[in-house]
């Protein structure tokens, strides 16, 4: 398994370019793509998988997909399992590790052969511990649980 994290940025602004520069040396072609948006509401998936798609569009014959939060437990690890690459989104940290323990998709994620790419909440979530400052979105600082 590889894992790279990227800390934060905008997907739309090409203010990311260079991360998928460096991501499409470690991508191969025709490498299938599988995104984890559990981190957001769901009426956000569409902008998301828009925007990724785009950015990932400068490598050769990827294919980029959705994991439904509507499928059962054992459907999302037979779409992990069929993947090359899984691509953890931003947003709520605490969702995403939520959803995750609630399908039972841990140990199918600890054991992944391929890429794991965490963006902003989704690299948070990877750590034993995951905290979360205090800003707009949290009133206060909390320590959650990560996927360790």
């Amino acid at each position: 398994m590889e894992i790279c994290l990227i800390g934060g940025g905008n997907h739309t602004n090409n203010e990311l370019g260079e991360v998928f520069l460096e991501l499409s040396k470690m991508i191969k072609p025709e490498a299938k793509i599988l995104i984890i948006p559990f981190a957001t509401e769901n009426s956000r998936y569409e902008s998301w998988m828009a925007s990724i798609t785009q950015a990932f569009s400068i490598m050769e014959n990827v294919t980029v997909e959705l994991l439904n939060e509507d499928l059962s437990g054992k459907e999302m690890k037979k779409s992990i399992i069929e993947h090359d690459i899984l691509y953890f989104i931003g947003g709520k940290p605490e969702r995403l590790i939520h959803v995750i323990e609630e399908k039972g998709l841990t140990p199918i994620i600890k054991n992944f052969q391929g890429l794991i790419i965490g963006y902003s909440a989704g690299s948070l979530a990877f750590g034993h511990d995951c905290i979360i400052t205090k800003d707009k979105d949290y009133p206060e600082t909390i320590v959650i649980k990560g996927l360790d």
